[in-house]
């Protein structure tokens, strides 16, 4: 893998980096929800930054931090569209911490190196499939979730709530990829994988 392709995701990185920020300053009145959703971009920041050292350089650490980062990235995304349905979902709950359950027994499995009979990446993408669901049946509640806010602010959180679903499935296709590559590629297509990957 090319030295060329680390900063790209780190372009990107800046990308979602600027978007998080901008999140927080234009709806820092909003509270809870305006965190998660600013969290939501950071950790995709920080994935992609990740993603180009751990295939560049795999250093140990990174190794062990982005797939806990990664089972993170779909809870705070559900849970961010979940709590602008109105303050009562708001309240920190026990329902809402169980969505940090799986990130929390990743990090336990991988940093104690307990060994489990399937591959840590198939965890995370059928963690990435649950919520792909959970977030498509949110969707097919329609607009009426987000009937406290105006017509245009309505508008703008469903096409949100899409694109995120969109993106949700975008880095499940490339983590496929991706697998598919090292197992049966010998990792040769992993540069233009990582780029077109971040380029999306």
């Amino acid at each position: 893998m090319s030295i060329a392709t680390v900063p790209l995701p780190f372009a990107a990185s800046l990308l979602a980096g600027i978007v998080a920020v901008r999140v927080m300053l234009v709806t820092r009145k909003v509270g809870w929800p305006n965190g998660l959703i600013s969290l939501f971009f950071a950790l995709l920041g920080v994935q992609a930054i990740l993603t180009g050292f751990r295939f560049e350089y795999a250093l140990g650490l990174v190794v062990l931090i982005q797939p806990v980062l990664a089972m993170l990235v779909c809870p705070v995304a559900y849970l961010a569209f979940r709590s602008l349905r109105g303050p009562e979902i708001v309240q920190i709950s026990k329902s809402n911490i169980a969505h940090l359950l799986p990130a929390t027994m990743t990090a336990v499995v991988i940093w104690l190196d307990i060994k489990i009979p399937v591959p840590i990446d198939s965890i995370i993408w059928a963690s990435f499939m649950i919520y792909a669901v959970l977030i498509l049946s949110e969707i097919k509640d329609g607009p009426d979730t987000f009937e406290r806010f105006g017509t245009d602010d309505v508008q703008a959180l469903v096409t949100a709530r899409i694109a995120t679903l969109c993106l949700i499935i975008i880095i499940m296709i490339f983590d496929i990829m991706i697998f598919l590559n090292f197992k049966y590629w010998d990792a040769e297509f992993t540069q233009g994988i990582v780029i077109l990957g971040n380029v999306l």
